[in-house]
């Protein structure tokens, strides 16, 4: 094997444990109530075949929260439209109000006063992953993010673009 494959095959693999880091599959302690969010969201998310897949975004993602910190969830879905009412929220437990704005080409659910601090869901078709990647879905996906829920493998697909490639915005 020559120097130059050696370097490409180290690459190659520090690329593959920064996607499996990233995609948590080399596990990584959450915040109790961050891991209790999880697993509702998984169970509710393999109930419903149009959920395609569902991160973990933001600081949590990143292991840099402060006790204060949101919980940023992205839900991508075969029919999005149905979620983006909000009378399913309450699948993840009581909470006092819903506010609805848009983040970036995703309307956000910021669910205020639940079980498990604030938590804001961000609704994306499932061609989010597989789109040409934009500056803030490039952003959202290189800081970090943690699949809780990918069955078709979209995470790890749109993962592996993004740390391939460089940022669309410059």
């Amino acid at each position: 094997m020559a120097l130059g494959d050696s370097c490409e095959v180290t690459r190659a693999r520090n690329h593959a444990a920064r996607i499996a880091n990233m995609l948590n599959l080399m596990h990584s302690p959450l915040e109790e109530k961050v891991s209790t969010l999880l697993s509702i969201v998984t169970t509710w998310a393999q109930a419903r075949p149009e959920v395609s897949a569902v991160a973990l975004a933001g600081s949590h993602a990143h292991g840099n929260a402060r006790p204060e910190s949101d919980i940023e969830l992205v839900v991508l879905s075969d029919s999005p439209d149905e979620l983006r009412t909000t009378h399913w929220i309450g699948v993840f437990g009581e909470y006092s109000r819903v506010d609805t704005e848009q983040w970036g080409i995703a309307p956000c659910h910021r669910v205020l006063d639940t079980p498990h601090g604030e938590v804001e869901i961000g609704i994306v078709p499932s061609s989010w992953a597989d789109a040409r990647v934009d500056a803030g879905t490039y952003n959202v996906v290189h800081d970090g993010i943690i699949a809780a829920h990918d069955p078709r493998g979209l995470l790890r697909t749109l993962l592996a673009e993004v740390l391939g490639s460089k940022n669309p915005s410059g």
